[in-house]
């Protein structure tokens, strides 16, 4: 009896893509805020929430103006409506990673079919690489979801069999969002793929012109307004942004620089898993293709676009002196169209009765077993946990990576794709969950949230609290209050007039405190970093010095409205 032939088999992609969108909002508070970027953001939304303001984002009571606010408001948002909770944070990432698969699926349907269009939600929600940024309280998938949907919006316009002016309009609309949110790049990098599309297709007879410029009046209508209120309020604040934050990161590198050309490569590949082993057959296929014209019209256009889609931001990204990982992520929905389709065309020749062995399957699931016994050996060798954690979660990783990639292998060879894609899917999302446990327990050692909680649990704090020589994001999330940043003669001076501080101090710099001949104790801490109760001892004698006053400590006129906290 052949397997794929059932009742339900339709509607296995849609069931598929149900998982794999479910599992973006799998346990989104298993652990705490990640230092330094998703304390950074929460905090800014928090300080917002306390009355700073809408325009200028602060950042201990700092102006931070390298990102527009658009992130931080949607995380405001939550926060007031859900609490300064880690999980209403990172719904907000959540949220747009599922808004980008739907308009995947959405371009995907409408251009190679139902099947085609859900097994590209999938393919994408289930990548790596996208559930891990889709889980981070960063601007990244916000990008994202703004740049998938300008860019779905310029193909939808140049595919009609008739010149619609609403996909136009959107495009700008979706491109003004993600101007809001990372800054010009997400009008300029779709619009070089939509009009790359267009000269290839010689689709230009398509484009509602007029639309088009009423189009790019409402985008300057809707980015632009923040961008002259933060003039107003800090001069030179917008120009410094679009100068050093957009041209002088891509041509003379910010930080994060000296990568390899070869960078993003490692990115891309395993960034798509559990589709690693399927990927750069497809995408090499679909280029030849795309450059012949064998292909139907109307295929060779969701072709070209979607190859377009995902090879212009990863040359453009790669040119760029500045390389961060989450930059690629706007490729990630373009090489889940490719995907898609590839593993629509395998389904259907399964379910024509002639089923194949799919050698991709067979590769990925060995991949899967080496990675989750890699993981696993790590997990023994280089950390601290107890034998019992480490024993409960080996054994959940190697459960899910080998028995599911063993499974997945035996059903493929036998029913092919319809079968095998399933279950190597579950034994993907199993082995995700599995290292998500294990970065839970190892939160205690790393993050700051168990520190937090260590101050609280012991009536902390009471004291003027300070942060030496590194600035902790995370504490002034958790304890709801401003930190000032000193280094070590402001320590000396602070020390003449408060008898007792608390200082959050990382655990390379604890010698520079401890080795002045102040009483010192250990409050709490973790791997990184220690928050020292620091006494000076012989009680000063000496005057504050005339000019600490005046010197511009970070958060200083800002504590005063923002918490408890005791400073000279």
């Amino acid at each position: 009896m052949h397997l794929t032939v059932s009742v339900g088999r339709r509607n296995l992609p849609l069931a598929l893509l149900c998982v794999a969108c479910g599992f973006l909002f799998y346990d989104l508070g298993y652990t705490g805020l990640t230092s330094p970027d998703e304390a950074r953001y929460s905090e800014v939304a928090r300080e917002m929430l306390t009355g700073s303001g809408w325009v200028v984002p602060l950042l201990n009571g700092e102006p931070r103006v390298n990102k527009p606010p658009l992130t931080y408001w949607a995380l405001a948002f939550s926060y007031r409506l859900f609490g300064l909770k880690e999980w209403a944070g990172r719904l907000v990432p959540a949220l747009a990673a599922l808004c980008a698969v739907f308009l995947t699926v959405a371009w995907g349907t409408r251009a190679t079919g139902r099947t085609a269009g859900l097994m590209a939600g999938v393919a994408t929600a289930s990548s790596v690489f996208f559930l891990i940024v889709a889980r981070l309280t960063i601007t990244d998938m916000l990008l994202c979801f703004w740049f998938t949907g300008a860019v779905v919006s310029g193909l939808w316009a140049l595919s009609g069999a008739r010149r619609n002016p609403l996909p136009v309009i959107a495009f700008f609309v979706f491109a003004a969002g993600g101007t809001l949110t990372k800054g010009p790049v997400a009008l300029m990098l779709p619009g070089l793929i939509v009009l790359g599309a267009c000269a290839w297709e010689k689709r230009w007879r398509s484009v509602h012109w007029p639309a088009f410029g009423f189009g790019a009046i409402l985008y300057f209508l809707l980015s632009a307004p923040w961008f002259v209120l933060l003039e107003r309020a800090l001069p030179g604040a917008a120009r410094g942004f679009l100068l050093a934050e957009n041209f002088d990161r891509f041509a003379k590198g910010v930080d994060h620089t000296g990568a390899s050309v070869f960078y993003y490569v490692p990115i891309i590949l395993f960034g798509v898993l559990p589709w690693t082993t399927m990927a750069p057959g497809t995408f090499w296929r679909d280029a030849r293709q795309s450059a012949s014209s064998t292909l139907a019209q109307q295929e060779r256009f969701f072709v070209r676009s979607a190859t377009l889609w995902w090879f212009l931001p990863f040359v453009f990204f790669t040119a760029s002196a500045t390389k961060l990982a989450t930059y690629v992520l706007p490729c990630f929905p373009a090489m889940g169209l490719l995907l898609g389709r590839a593993l629509a065309q395998q389904m259907e020749t399964d379910q024509s009765g002639s089923v194949r062995r799919r050698s991709w399957i067979t590769s990925q699931g060995v991949l899967l077993a080496v990675l989750t016994v890699a993981g696993s050996v790590a997990l023994v060798r280089e950390t601290n946990l107890p034998e019992r954690q480490v024993t409960a979660l080996s054994i959940w990783i190697l459960t899910a990576g080998v028995v599911g990639g063993t499974v997945a292998i035996a059903t493929a060879r036998r029913w092919g794709t319809t079968v095998g894609v399933p279950i190597l899917l579950i034994a993907h999302l199993l082995f995700i969950a599995g290292v998500m446990h294990a970065h839970a327990t190892l939160e205690p050692f790393e993050e700051m949230r168990p520190v937090a909680l260590q101050l609280r649990a012991l009536g902390e704090p009471t004291s003027a609290l300070l942060c030496y020589g590194r600035y902790e994001p995370a504490m002034s999330f958790y304890l709801r209050r401003l930190i000032p940043t000193v280094k070590g003669d402001e320590l000396e001076q602070l020390l003449l007039r408060e008898k007792r501080i608390l200082c959050i101090i990382g655990r390379n710099h604890e010698t520079e405190v401890t080795s002045r001949g102040w009483k010192t104790r250990r409050l709490a801490g973790n791997d990184d970093c220690s928050v020292l109760e620091i006494v000076a001892n012989p009680p000063p004698s000496a005057l504050l010095r005339p000019d600490l006053r005046a010197r511009s400590i970070a958060g200083k006129e800002f504590l005063r409205r923002d918490g408890p906290t005791r400073f000279p």
